[in-house]
């Protein structure tokens, strides 16, 4: 007897309170991704090294301890995120071998409805859209990931402090 795999999908109904975290979690996964590609394109740039899901699942452990919003969020969810642009990179380096179309990883667009949900999103309690600035994207800063000098025997991945410069040293504030 042949084996059937059957799709069940489930709609959600979640309730303003429910959809306006859903909406936060979303921009916290964005900011992640945008954070984990600029870093990465900023050290090869700088320093020819390249930065490894490991690297930046240990500078997301800090960052979860240094930041409350992002202690909010499931720990697994924001390694599934970097690992997301990590197989991004992965593909796109496996096509650029073998003589494709390479399709560079992009950034997410905080401003990107997901798939399938045709109603605008609430950020805020106040059914009004979340600012956004100039770029299009939210106002709000990325995770303080760096691409600044790397002590010996690292690989290029030092923590900006909260105010999102280095610290130079590699010491966290």
């Amino acid at each position: 007897m042949e084996t059937v795999n059957r799709k069940t999908t489930y709609r959600m109904y979640p309730t303003p309170k429910q959809a306006v975290r859903l909406a936060e979690m979303l921009r916290l996964h964005q900011r992640l991704y945008n954070a984990a590609l600029e870093q990465r394109i900023a050290v090869w740039r700088q320093q020819r090294v390249s930065v490894s899901f490991v690297d930046q699942c240990h500078e997301l452990t800090a960052l979860r301890a240094e930041d409350p919003e992002y202690a909010a969020v499931n720990a697994q969810a924001c390694q599934v995120t970097l690992k997301r642009l990590d197989l991004a990179f992965r593909h796109f380096f496996r096509r650029v071998k073998n003589g494709g179309t390479p399709g560079f990883p992009g950034s997410r667009r905080s401003n990107a409805i997901p798939a399938g949900d045709t109603r605008p999103t609430e950020m805020d309690g106040n059914s009004s859209p979340a600012k956004k600035n100039d770029t299009g994207g939210s106002d709000c800063p990325a995770p303080a990931l760096s691409a600044s000098a790397a002590r010996p025997g690292r690989r290029g991945c030092q923590r900006r402090s909260r105010s999102g410069f280095s610290t130079g040293n590699g010491m966290h504030r």
